[in-house]
């Protein structure tokens, strides 16, 4: 294809880090293959300032007890109002279209922003939505999942089940972010895919490429939320980041509704959704501290 310039390549010389052993909170120093960059793991800090536990989880504390070779201490290029401060974020929605499907129908909010270019949607299930507090999903693009059906992730099928729930419910509401790839846009995505194939997961792919193991902000989100006069909601996430970025933007989350995967939801089978999922899941309970449940078949597995 033409493509040589050595700033595309995926690895480069080794690099000297110090890693951070939380239990015995002891810093030791390690020789590990990263691109030339600061390398920032912001959304694996091992701190948080409330446990969201409603719902099925008993994984949660894990997100406080990572292995040394998972806290990679370095300096982060980004600026610390960004993800916190979303008072000069604006949004208008440009224009709502009623969507007939075969199961329903919804109301359609295309929104703009003074944050970025893109085009964020609201998938809005009855217009009187605020009583009682409604379903709320917020959602992230996932080309890879929701429209090729990849295995590599459960996006699709989330999307999918929060889309049913609503229905069931009579009302609710989908907001979809464009964060494809947790915030790192698709092709990064894609050659974190590559790397998943040479044996690293989803996360210290993530590191490889110069990304936090997860970049995506819900500032848009919120402002979208009050414009639709939505103040309290019940959340479906298994995300506590994504909870506590919603609630210190002012939005009350009275209720946390867990995303359980179907193939986790009884009698665990790999055969349903394939072996590559299920390590993704997993590593996201351990390493990224979502709220889920891992079944015990893949409790004591640390290759899937």
């Amino acid at each position: 294809m033409g493509f040589h310039n050595t700033e595309e390549a995926i690895f480069t010389q080794p690099l000297d880090v110090s890693t951070y052993n939380t239990s015995l909170k002891t810093e030791t120093s390690t020789t590990i293959t990263i691109p030339i960059a600061n390398v920032t793991s912001t959304k694996c800090s091992t701190s948080s300032k409330k446990n969201f536990t409603n719902g099925l989880t008993n994984n949660h504390i894990l997100r406080h007890s990572f292995r040394t070779s998972d806290a990679i201490k370095t300096l982060s290029t980004t600026p610390s109002t960004f993800f916190k401060n979303n008072n000069s974020v604006k949004v208008e929605c440009q224009v709502r279209a009623r969507i007939p499907t075969s199961s329903g129908e919804f109301f359609l909010h295309l929104y703009r922003n003074n944050r970025d270019n893109k085009e964020h949607l609201a998938i809005v299930y009855e217009e009187h939505i605020r009583l009682p507090p409604p379903l709320v999903r917020i959602h992230s693009e996932c080309f890879t999942g929701e429209t090729v059906h990849s295995a590599r992730c459960d996006c699709g099928e989330q999307l999918d089940e929060a889309m049913r729930l609503m229905q069931l419910e009579g009302h609710g509401v989908v907001i979809y972010l464009r964060q494809e790839g947790r915030g790192i846009g698709l092709a990064d995505k894609l050659r974190a895919y590559n790397l998943q194939d040479l044996g690293h997961d989803t996360v210290t792919a993530n590191l490889f490429l110069k990304h936090p193991p997860d970049l995506r902000n819900y500032d848009v989100a919120t402002k979208i939320l009050e414009d639709l006069n939505l103040s309290t909601i019940r959340l479906l996430t298994n995300n506590p980041d994504k909870i506590e970025q919603i609630e210190e933007a002012g939005i009350k989350v009275i209720e946390r509704v867990p995303m359980v995967p179907i193939a986790w939801q009884s009698n665990h089978n790999s055969n349903r959704i394939g072996k590559e999922v299920d390590q993704y899941l997993k590593v996201k309970v351990e390493r990224m501290g979502h709220l889920l449940n891992i079944p015990e078949t893949l409790l004591h597995i640390d290759n899937i």
